[in-house]
């Protein structure tokens, strides 16, 4: 994970979470869910920003653009870094495991499904301001998501709290929050640009991260 944030490294895992959006939900012909959907990617599945590659011969790959949170393992002060990533989704894969009942964690978890930006560091003031966050997801420069945090349906405390009903969360593991509307396919050649938008607080307005697809 060459320029990947140090804290992050192949023993981290990636908390993912299903439908957080309700819009995405209804793209996607699901049900707003009464609880967090959770599933998991290994620290080995991240990708810095630059160049990566898409799996070959697997089908459709699905861009999500989501909010990731650094966590510290600590119950005092839970989230010690904030920025984007982009799961990825062999959506074909993950149809014909969803069609035939089964798992489908490779559709979710296989190598390079976590394109993860840089973390900014923050303080014990993130949470009361996160509902302000804002961002958007491009495609060789066209917008095609935009992300607000206060639209998601389960808060960061209320992640964790599910979380913690399963796992001990450890220092550099890492929380992706949900991707709103827009979600599609990528091609090789594609350059996936995640921005945070002005009026976003804790410095968010300045973020950006790419990767060019190979």
């Amino acid at each position: 994970m060459s320029g990947q944030d140090p804290a992050v490294t192949d023993a981290s895992r990636i908390f993912c979470v299903g439908r957080n959006y309700a819009d995405h939900a209804r793209e996607m012909g699901a049900e707003r869910p009464q609880q967090p959907v959770i599933f998991l990617k290994p620290g080995s599945a991240c990708r810095a920003p630059g160049p990566a590659s898409l799996p070959v011969g697997l089908g459709r790959v699905d861009y999500e653009g989501e909010i990731a949170l650094l966590l510290s393992g600590e119950l005092e002060r839970p989230i010690v870094g904030l920025g984007l990533a982009v799961d990825l989704t062999l959506r074909d894969e993950q149809a014909r495991l969803k069609q035939g009942r089964l798992p489908w964690d490779v559709a979710k978890a296989f190598d390079g499904s976590c394109l993860l930006g840089p973390f900014l560091p923050v303080d014990d003031h993130v949470l009361g301001h996160f509902q302000e966050l804002s961002f958007v997801t491009k495609i060789n420069g066209e917008e095609r998501q935009r992300g607000d945090a206060g639209d998601m349906i389960f808060s960061p405390p209320e992640l964790l709290s599910a979380l913690s009903c399963y796992w001990a969360v450890r220092a550099g593991d890492v929380l992706l929050t949900g991707t709103p509307a827009g979600v599609g396919p990528l091609e090789a050649g594609d350059e996936i640009e995640l921005q945070g938008l002005p009026g976003s607080p804790l410095g968010f307005e300045r973020y950006q991260a790419s990767w060019q697809l190979e």
